[in-house]
């Protein structure tokens, strides 16, 4: 009987079938970013981490710009469109997208590594690292590109191969690269690794897209010939303002890491990323349940009344599973530093509780922001983040140094608590402004 039904869950490749996928690779994910916290936490210290994170944040950055932030919108179109004769044109014009862009921002990187490396990291040492980046930045956007094309064409098994490759390369990259070269061989790995999970995803991506034929050279004419559609790209280009948020989310960690290395130290910055690592588990884990299972029946949802109802009890559900997790994080902190990271971390205990706290109202605005996403409304989700993070660094510049390395901590909580009102506001405003029971 048990054989039957896993059976079945594996030829109808429904909820049951993509959950099974995708909590293996957010489950090998997690684990990477576990042992690679531990091995950069002995080997690169606080201060290389607070360098190793602006980095990260910087290609984050640069991924959503070269791409123009089109991956959704390729998914979504993907998924709705049947005929190849609307398929291939799509795949053409994203694809370009990638190229083009790509191709940009690389050569920005290549010929102002200078003054980038001096912006990013306050040094100059590191320009070559980012001209090296720069000829790879386009394999980075084309690996993205393909992994929003496999979940389009509902390859869920094809793209957490991709995700498993990704998780794997990176642990094995960073653990070899940063035991023989430290810091800089850290931040290479962090550039590199995405080209091998780039020949993965082309690999899979030949057995499901429309090529006109299945070889792997014929492919490359598919990919790097240039066309553009014009109904194609306004169609993919108004996603664009979802990727913003992404954006300006990665500069405001770099310009907030800039702050705290110059009025504080490097240390106290890779203070503030191991504590975004430490609770990155919980992100990409609610991730995952809030785009697989909250976004799709939100959006399917068109009374006043089963929106509040939906959002009452997520947001029930959250705190049952935050509340005592984060109870349990500080009550272990002692344990869970030395596991993750080191002595040299313990710092982290002093604004743990603060941070704490405001993640907690972060992810309780969640259900609010992932509902403005379903229902369309991109501009005030926009808006509100923005507002948000340009009140965070605005007070965390002006007001760090009376408080030390405490700041941080108030001003994260204070900002991020005011995030949650105001999407509580909105919350009840929009609905309020719906005349009639049934919302579009």
């Amino acid at each position: 009987m048990i054989k039957g039904l896993i059976k079945k869950i594996f030829q109808e490749k429904g909820f049951a079938y993509a959950s099974y996928w995708s909590l293996i690779a957010t489950a090998i994910r997690v684990l990477s970013h576990l042992v690679i916290n531990k091995i950069l936490a002995i080997y690169i210290g606080p201060s290389g981490l607070g360098i190793f994170g602006q980095l990260r944040s910087f290609v984050m950055m640069t991924e959503q710009l070269s791409s123009l932030g089109i991956n959704q919108g390729v998914t979504k179109y993907l998924a709705s469109y049947s005929s190849p004769a609307q398929r291939i044109p799509l795949l053409k014009t994203a694809l370009s997208i990638s190229i083009i862009g790509g191709i940009i921002i690389g050569a920005c990187l290549i010929l102002f590594s200078i003054s980038f490396s001096k912006l990013i990291f306050s040094d100059t040492s590191y320009a070559t690292l980012l001209r090296t980046y720069g000829v790879t930045v386009t394999i980075y956007g084309l690996n993205m590109m393909f992994i929003a094309i496999l979940y389009g064409y509902r390859g869920i098994k094809e793209s957490s191969i991709v995700n498993i490759t990704g998780s794997i390369s990176s642990l094995l990259l960073t653990s070899i690269l940063t035991v023989r070269w430290g810091l800089m061989g850290t931040l290479y790995a962090t550039i590199s690794f995405q080209v091998v999970v780039c020949v993965t995803s082309w690999f899979l991506c030949i057995k499901i897209l429309p090529y006109p034929e299945k070889n792997l050279l014929k492919t490359l004419s598919f990919i790097f010939k240039i066309a553009f559609h014009k109904q194609y790209f306004w169609q993919l280009v108004t996603y664009s303002l979802l990727s913003i948020t992404v954006i300006t989310s990665s500069f405001h960690e770099i310009i907030l890491r800039h702050i705290l290395s110059e009025k504080l130290s490097m240390e106290a910055a890779g203070i503030w990323e191991a504590l975004l690592r430490l609770i990155l588990p919980f992100m990409v884990l609610l991730l995952m349940v809030f785009r697989s299972y909250y976004l799709p029946v939100i959006a399917g949802i068109n009374t006043r009344k089963g929106l509040l109802k939906e959002w009452s009890k997520t947001t029930k559900n959250l705190l049952i599973i935050l509340v005592p997790s984060f109870i349990g994080i500080y009550l272990l902190r002692h344990i869970i530093i030395d596991v993750l990271f080191s002595k040299e971390f313990y710092a982290v205990e002093i604004i743990l509780p603060w941070y704490l706290i405001g993640e907690l109202f972060r992810l309780l605005s969640w259900p609010i922001s992932f509902l403005l996403i379903a229902k369309a409304k991109l501009t005030s989700y926009t808006l509100i983040e923005l507002c948000g993070s340009i009140i965070y660094l605005t007070v965390t510049y002006f007001y760090i140094n009376r408080f030390d390395v405490n700041g941080i901590g108030y001003i994260h909580l204070g900002t991020l608590f005011s995030s949650f009102i105001v999407y509580i506001i909105y919350f009840y405003f929009f609905l309020q402004s719906q005349q009639h029971e049934t919302i579009e």
